[in-house]
């Protein structure tokens, strides 16, 4: 007998296995796109300390205040790196955009450390 076409039994095993390779295909691309976005989070932080260490480096009087104990914290405004040529991009932070109105702030630790954060201005 001459068979043209598929039976509805053959469609529905073929479009179960595409189901099937679909839902473990994006599974997958969840995972690859969460790492890839943590991995740029990650990284436009560690760029933003390391503008924050050359723009202390510059403006060392700025520091000095920490040391000397003549101020607890200093605040520097993102629009101050970006003007300095220090950042030249826009970044995200634990999902929230860092725009201009916003500082970093760095803390004289108990042990001398430096302690950096982002806060709204």
């Amino acid at each position: 007998m001459n068979k043209k076409g598929f039976t509805l039994i053959e469609l529905l095993v073929i479009i179960g296995l595409l189901a099937l390779m679909a839902g473990l295909f994006s599974v997958n691309m969840v995972q690859i796109l969460n790492k890839t976005n943590s991995d740029s989070e990650e990284e436009g932080y560690s760029e933003l300390i390391a503008a924050t260490d050359v723009y202390l480096a510059i403006n060392k009087e700025k520091l000095a205040l920490l040391h000397n104990g003549e101020s607890n914290k200093i605040k520097i405004p993102i629009k101050s790196l970006k003007d300095e040529g220090l950042i030249s991009r826009d970044y995200s932070i634990n999902g929230k955009k860092i725009r201009d109105d916003m500082s970093i702030v760095v803390i004289l630790g108990d042990k001398g450390e430096l302690e950096i954060s982002i806060e709204k201005s």
